[in-house]
C-alpha cells in the first residue's frame, strides 16, 4: 500500500469513527479540513478534522484569567474530553505512515 493510500485509507477511518460513533454533523467540506460539530456530554462542539488526521475542537482552546461562567468551563472541559477520547480511538484503527 502506498504512503497517499495509507493516508485516505486513515482519513476514511478516522471520519467514519466520527460519524457513525459520535454522531458527527453538519460535515462541511473545506478542502484541505472538515468542519462539523458534535454533541458530547450536553454540548455542543464544533470540531475540526484536517486531511492528514488532525482532529480538534474550536471549545477545547484553554480558558485564561478569571470572568468565565461554569458553562464556558464546562464547555472547555468536555471539548478536551472529546479530543482525548477521539485521539485514543483514531490510534486504534489508523495505519501508522512510515517515510521511505
Amino acid at each position: 500500500m502506498t504512503i497517499t493510500a495509507i493516508k485516505k485509507a486513515n482519513f476514511k477511518a478516522v471520519k467514519d469513527l466520527l460519524i457513525e460513533k459520535y454522531n458527527a454533523y453538519n460535515i462541511d467540506n473545506e478542502g484541505s479540513f472538515f468542519t462539523m460539530f458534535i454533541d458530547f456530554e450536553d454540548q455542543t462542539l464544533q470540531c475540526e478534522l484536517t486531511r492528514d488526521c488532525s482532529f480538534g475542537s474550536w471549545d477545547a482552546t484553554k480558558l485564561s484569567g478569571d470572568g468565565w461562567t461554569e458553562e464556558e468551563i464546562a464547555k472547555q472541559a468536555a471539548a478536551e474530553r472529546l479530543e482525548d477520547e477521539v485521539y485514543a480511538d483514531m490510534k486504534k484503527i489508523t495505519t501508522k505512515v512510515v517515510a521511505s
